[in-house]
């Protein structure tokens, strides 16, 4: 899954961030996404940064991540994340986040 501009030379980018979501995530948080990705129609979606996965395991920071993304993956579309300064205070270290990211359909994101 590779982005392409349009033949228009269009290309929309969608980016959000700061979940801070923890384990008892709100279905609102995801809802939110759907509009979003309703409403823009984008190419390509970008999470900057504060996803706070309290998560203990590189399994569950996938089935977290791929749960809140779910309008994203659903739709196919390229997605990229980094990481901000209250995902280092989060239990699992962000090397192992990062490799569950990557797990994830449509993730370009690399370490």
């Amino acid at each position: 899954m590779e982005p392409r501009f349009h033949h228009d030379g269009t290309f929309r980018v969608l980016m959000f961030s700061d979940f801070h979501a923890g384990k008892a995530c709100s279905p609102k948080l995801i809802e939110g996404i759907e509009a979003l990705v309703s409403e823009t129609k984008p190419d390509m979606v970008l999470v900057g940064g504060d996803q706070c996965l309290d998560v203990d395991t590189k399994e569950e920071a996938r089935e977290y991540m791929s749960r809140i993304m779910e309008p994203v993956l659903r739709r196919g579309l390229p997605w990229a994340a980094v990481f901000g300064n209250h995902d280092r205070e989060m239990g699992l270290p962000l090397n192992i986040e990062q490799q569950a990211y990557e797990e994830i359909p449509g993730c370009l994101s690399k370490a």
